[in-house]
């Protein structure tokens, strides 16, 4: 019997997958499914939603689309690193 893999957050599980490719990835945290209590408790505890470890998502891949002129540019989403400490404002 093996253990079941640790729960990992999208930003960690998007940059195992971009460093085992080599290949840059781009999150679009807009459409991230995160649910209203979700959104709401990590605003509370000062907490991202994309670096917060959970069970059971969905990390896909799609063609890359470059950016129209005007449009920001996309951030660096790092892997986040020890514990989860809230943000502070």
């Amino acid at each position: 019997m093996t253990a079941a893999p640790p729960a990992s957050s999208p930003s960690a599980a998007l940059n195992e997958i971009a460093r085992a490719a080599s290949v840059p990835v781009e999150l679009d945290e807009s459409a991230l499914a995160v649910p209203d209590t979700v959104a709401a408790a990590c605003d509370l505890l000062g907490l991202a939603p994309r670096t917060v470890a959970n069970e059971g998502c969905l990390v896909a891949f799609v063609a890359f689309v470059a950016p129209e002129a005007g449009e920001a540019a996309p951030a660096v989403v790092e892997i986040p690193l020890g514990e989860q400490l809230p943000r502070v404002c």
